[in-house]
């Protein structure tokens, strides 16, 4: 598909000119993340395409699982169940290195020096900090790592927290400087919503980020109506306008709770309607209409590690199908979460001829 609209780019405008938007809009939907992007900064037409079909396009990106191969080092898998098929990508010298998660498209790892490396599986753009740290030198320790670049197209915001260590780093790239801080609760999920980053302890408190040029502290929210669910995995899950709060217990329970930011109060969710929570490993998420690409909605997909597999739940927490996950011709492997392809769509620095920006800070 790329080889194609690279030969029409170089046809030239005539041929261009002869070609209807409707072929293009068709053309631009066979793309995947990255190359609806560079679809949409080819020329003034192109990109009024991917404005007006963004929102489609991206309920089109199913979320696909991470997997890590137990039998050749550094080498991974984004199992794509709704097409079932496996791309194999290679990424040096993460084999020594701690999975955290994945933020903002990128998946994130952490070294025993904390430097982080942020990687973006389908394109290969890095992004590496350093990450100062007073406690554990010679071994990873953040729980979690956020990287919030949505908050300012000028600016990005790095959170990363240790739950060991009960302290917390921010680095805020339009004040230039490191912020650190401790905390006494234990903070099980960290979510970006409506451009705020916010948190949730085992015991349901509900937290914001919040940074000034003196330093950057957790806002603990005035919620009214606070779950009874003490749970040392409760969610943050963010899904177009909705922040949910979820405690699963596979084959046990589920209980899910959505954010009325009017009332500040958790209200109790039964049904998810078109929608569908994937939840399992360091990555989760959920999306709407996910029968677009084959999937049931109102259920939950959950992926257990070794042996790789996702398993569906109904919201009563029972279980419906298992699907087993492989890589190549076999080869074992184990499943890291799950990898939404749209947030990529999300990066507002992300463009085509951004360089890598390598941030390094003494501990």
């Amino acid at each position: 598909m790329h080889v194609i609209i690279s030969s029409y780019i170089y046809a030239g405008p005539q041929i261009l000119a002869e070609i209807g938007n409707e072929l293009w809009e068709e053309i631009s939907k066979g793309l995947d993340v990255v190359g609806f992007r560079a679809f949409g900064s080819v020329c003034k037409t192109w990109n009024e395409i991917t404005v007006r079909t963004k929102e489609d396009f991206l309920e089109s990106q199913s979320p696909q699982v991470l997997l890590k191969s137990s039998n050749e080092m550094d080498i991974y898998y984004l199992c794509d169940m709704s097409r079932g098929k496996n791309t194999t990508f290679e990424l040096d010298n993460t084999s020594n290195k701690s999975f955290v998660g994945c933020t903002g498209g990128y998946m994130i790892f952490e070294s025993k020096n904390h430097h982080v490396k942020f990687i973006n599986p389908l394109n290969g753009h890095e992004i590496r900090y350093a990450i100062m740290s007073f406690h554990f030198r010679g071994q990873p320790h953040h729980d979690h790592i956020v990287l919030a670049t949505s908050l300012s197209s000028k600016s990005r915001v790095l959170f990363a927290l240790s739950n060991n260590k009960r302290e917390y780093k921010v680095y805020h790239s339009g004040v230039g400087k490191w912020y650190y801080g401790v905390y006494d609760v234990n903070v099980t999920d960290i979510a970006i919503f409506r451009n705020k980053v916010y948190l949730v302890t085992s015991e349901a408190d509900f937290g914001e980020l919040k940074i000034n040029i003196a330093d950057a502290s957790f806002a603990w929210m005035p919620v009214h109506q606070i779950p009874n669910d003490d749970s040392e995995d409760l969610k943050l899950i963010v899904t177009n306008d909705q922040l949910f709060l979820v405690d699963f217990v596979p084959a046990k329970h589920l209980n899910i709770y959505e954010m009325d930011f009017d009332t500040m109060m958790w209200i109790k969710v039964s049904d998810l309607g078109d929608k569908a929570l994937f939840l399992g490993g360091k990555g989760h998420c959920a999306m709407r209409r996910p029968g677009k690409w084959g999937h049931l909605s109102n259920c939950v997909y959950y992926l257990e590690t070794f042996p790789a597999r996702c398993c569906i739940y109904s919201m009563e927490s029972k279980l419906i199908h298992m699907i087993p996950l492989v890589g190549k011709s076999g080869d074992q492997v184990s499943s890291l979460g799950w990898y939404c392809p749209d947030q990529c769509m999300k990066v507002k620095y992300l463009n085509m001829d951004y360089e890598d920006e390598t941030i390094e800070e003494n501990a």
